[in-house]
């Protein structure tokens, strides 16, 4: 009877503790959000210079929920509903992205499934106006404010046809449209090898990727398969996580994540019916491939289901939950953190002074010689630790972020080709000089992409161009990079005919790490085994 006593009384004791403390933070809340009141109402009266509000609240929301985790973040209304659109596999405009090209504005590209689409509005016109608004140089940044309409504005656009010299005038409504996640793709024919990019992961990417995916297995059995996910940032867990499971031939845990509440703690674990289990994979990344993109790449790794090339990815190990605010701002906190399938953390680390395990050297002389190797050619700074992939125990470096199975960074570049680049020039020089390219118009992108090489007589007329108008050259960097050069131009000018799909195909169709992965592509091969 005496124990039931003390535990009834240490029971209600705890009870009435957690509610105090419960009180206690809730009146902690109260009164902070009475002082933020506080000190906006005095802000607003006293200050001798002009408040706004908004800004003033959006400042100090963002301040708050960046000083407890970097990665969470506020979201004011102009930028609210882009990011949500964008996890949606969707977008909001008119479609429209221009290029300033010395005193001409030219539209870039235009959007699939948009209103200027729609309207018959072409790539490499010349804006004339945006609702009356000139289109010169010294408007350029009015121009973009102008077309980053809301979702119902009208959009006034004049422009001209470059070749026919024809003017029309056109409005648009501004509507959301669907904006594919998947931005290129081809299929290497000697090889039957699919190259698929992906910009990010949207609610809508497993849909885009199985509808692809079986397209072009539909024609003759894949024999391969390489994921591009440099630059990709992100996104939707659930369309990485439906992705990998498509790669998956037996059940085992490919995500799992810890939090503070239940609802956020992961054990997600394959189906092992996946459609392309037996298909040889490489995964290509690099050191903006962050989160969602992480997730995936570890996975794969971890479970020795394919073969990883590149460099390190960003190493962001964590996930953020959206909430929306009733007045169309939201925000982002961060909610739980993950590790890949052997228990890797992903989150990158402060780097501290390099180590290896001298234990490892006494257990496995073979592994210690690979890693010692692997530090030194890749100028690893970090703390090293240890893990195995789940099915054969290759040895793994943790450095924060997922390291590479291949370590193969980006072409290297010139000056010269860094400002034909950067400056416009390629592409300007291609809108100016279209007579150069006539046969191309008639031609499939698939015979241009595998096909096509821009000549020495083309390359010269570029030097002409950059020397002699744009008065810039070099020729000790051309001859350097003219090859680099040749491909840079090819992407430019696929860019003008085909759009941006285009322009990545070719770009990575020529790129240093796409053939590091073509040249290595047993190695993915034999991992399944």
């Amino acid at each position: 009877m005496r124990k039931i006593i003390i535990y009834v009384i240490l029971l209600f004791v705890t009870n009435n503790w957690i509610y105090a403390q419960q009180d206690s933070i809730a009146t902690i809340i109260d009164f902070q959000t009475r002082k933020f009141r506080s000190m906006l109402e005095t802000l607003y009266e006293y200050s001798s210079d002009s408040v706004d509000i908004y800004t003033a609240s959006d400042s100090a929301f963002s301040a708050m929920l960046k000083s407890v985790n970097k990665q969470n973040a506020y979201y004011p209304k102009s930028i609210w509903s882009k990011y949500f659109n964008s996890n949606q596999g969707q977008t909001e405009s008119i479609g429209i992205t221009t290029q300033l090209l010395a005193d001409t504005i030219f539209i870039l590209d235009v959007d699939q499934n948009s209103p200027a689409e729609d309207a018959k509005i072409q790539r490499g016109g010349v804006l004339i106006s945006v609702n009356n608004i000139e289109a010169n140089v010294n408007n350029y940044y009015k121009i973009n404010s102008e077309l980053r309409a809301k979702e119902g504005d009208t959009i006034l656009v004049k422009w001209m046809n470059y070749k026919s010299l024809e003017v029309k005038t056109v409005s648009l409504i501004c509507k959301k449209y669907d904006e594919p996640s998947i931005v290129s793709y081809f299929v290497i024919p000697d090889i039957n090898t699919a190259y698929i990019k992906i910009s990010r992961f949207s609610t809508k990417t497993y849909e885009e990727f199985t509808e692809l995916a079986s397209k072009l297995s539909n024609k003759k059995k894949l024999e391969g398969i390489i994921i591009d996910l440099r630059d990709n940032s992100g996104g939707t867990l659930d369309a990485a996580l439906k992705m990998i499971n498509e790669f998956m031939d037996v059940k085992d845990t490919i995500f799992e994540s810890f939090a503070k509440k239940a609802d956020f703690k992961y054990n997600t674990i394959s189906t092992g019916t996946g459609s392309f289990k037996k298909t040889p994979l490489i995964v290509l990344i690099n050191g903006n491939s962050a989160s969602a993109s992480e997730i995936f790449a570890g996975a794969i790794q971890d479970l020795d289901r394919g073969i990883l090339i590149g460099e390190k990815t960003f190493g962001k190990g964590t996930m953020q939950k959206n909430w929306n605010l009733i007045d169309t701002t939201g925000y982002k906190v961060t909610v739980a953190k993950f590790i890949t399938p052997s228990g890797r953390p992903i989150e990158k680390s402060k780097q501290e002074k390099l180590d290896i395990d001298p234990q490892l050297k006494l257990s496995d002389t073979s592994i210690y010689k690979q890693l010692e190797k692997r530090l030194e050619e890749d100028n690893l700074p970090t703390k090293l630790d240890v893990y195995y992939t789940k099915r054969k125990k290759r040895p793994i470096i943790n450095l924060g972020g997922i390291m590479p199975d291949i370590t193969c960074a980006k072409d290297t570049i010139t000056l010269l080709t860094d400002v034909l680049i950067s400056k416009g020039i390629m592409i300007e020089f291609v809108f100016k000089n279209l007579h150069l390219f006539s046969g191309i118009a008639n031609s499939t992108f698939e015979d241009f992409l595998f096909n096509y090489n821009v000549s020495d007589e083309i390359l010269q007329h570029l030097r002409v161009f950059s020397h002699n108008i744009k008065k810039i050259w070099n020729e000790e960097m051309f001859l350097k990079d003219k090859e680099i050069i040749r491909h840079k131009l090819k992407a430019n000018i696929a860019h003008y005919f085909w759009g941006s799909s285009a322009f990545y195909a070719v770009s990575a169709l020529e790129d240093g790490v796409f053939k590091t992965a073509i040249k290595n592509r047993n190695q993915a091969v034999e991992i399944i085994k």
